[in-house]
């Protein structure tokens, strides 16, 4: 089965939009699992999110030891779908 994006504009695009900003805001309280797993549903669904990838990245960065090796192939994953930066 085929990767279906959210619409745009539509109410899933929304949803995903404040889920990130919630996110964003949380992100000092996510455990692995929980950055491993929303960065991997965002990519999955092709919802581009740079402030929600931004902030996660950085928030696991200096804790990579924690992640397990599952946990790490999903974030390495979800961080290679993401699209490249405009300037690229």
């Amino acid at each position: 089965a085929g990767v279906v994006p959210a619409p745009e504009g539509g109410a899933s695009s929304s949803l995903f939009d404040e889920i990130a900003r919630a996110a964003v805001r949380e992100a000092s309280a996510f455990d692995p699992q929980n950055v491993a797993n929303i960065l991997w549903a965002y990519a999955k669904m092709e919802h581009d999110s740079p402030e929600l990838f931004d902030a996660l990245a950085r928030e696991a960065t200096p804790r990579l030891g924690e992640f397990s090796p599952q946990q790490l192939a999903n974030l390495a994953w979800a961080l290679s779908k993401r699209p490249p930066p405009p300037s690229c």
